[in-house]
């Protein structure tokens, strides 16, 4: 049994890394004063040259499906921000999970640390990426098993009252 919990997990990890393992530069702030700044692996928040007031948009959200009794699972996905006003993710909740919390990982002295985000301040004019090495939504306390091709909706809830409806996709493993 516990060779198959470290073999599931295993999986999990390596399903869900990307190959390159490459960094891009990001400048971003979470609402609590701690600034990213620097390389943070794949994750990160680019400038875009668009001056449109449109509302904020959040794409390609994807899980990758769950073993029988399997209680988390790690969501990514990218949030749009083509506006001049800077917006603060500060909940996200899904139907599916009992938990839903923003978390960022990044490198400190060589080790991998996971550190919550308890707000995530999306700049005007960007783009904010969630990406392995750097920001994840972690689903915890799942309800039931995530199979591949099917989807379900997760709410983004932002100050001021904006509220966004995501779809997130279960990708097939490969």
């Amino acid at each position: 049994m516990i060779k198959c919990v470290y073999a599931t997990l295993l999986l999990l990890l390596l399903c869900q890394c990307t190959p390159d393992g490459k960094g891009i530069d990001v400048n971003a702030s979470t609402a609590d004063n701690n600034s990213i700044q620097g390389t943070i692996g794949t994750a990160g928040i680019t400038k875009d040259a668009s001056t449109s007031n449109a509302t904020l948009t959040i794409t390609d959200a994807f899980v990758k499906p769950t073993f029988p009794g399997q209680k988390k699972v790690i969501a990514y996905l990218a949030i749009h921000n083509p506006s001049g006003t800077q917006h603060t993710l500060s909940h996200v909740h899904c139907n599916l999970a009992g938990h839903v919390q923003i978390e960022r990982e990044y490198y400190e002295h060589g080790a991998l640390n996971v550190k919550p985000v308890e707000q995530l301040i999306i700049d005007p004019n960007s783009k904010l990426q969630f990406k392995p090495r750097g920001y994840r939504l972690v689903l915890s306390g799942l309800v039931r098993e995530l199979k591949a091709e099917e989807s379900f909706e997760i709410i983004f809830e932002f100050e001021r009252g904006l509220s966004i409806n995501a779809t997130v996709k279960v990708k097939p493993f490969g």
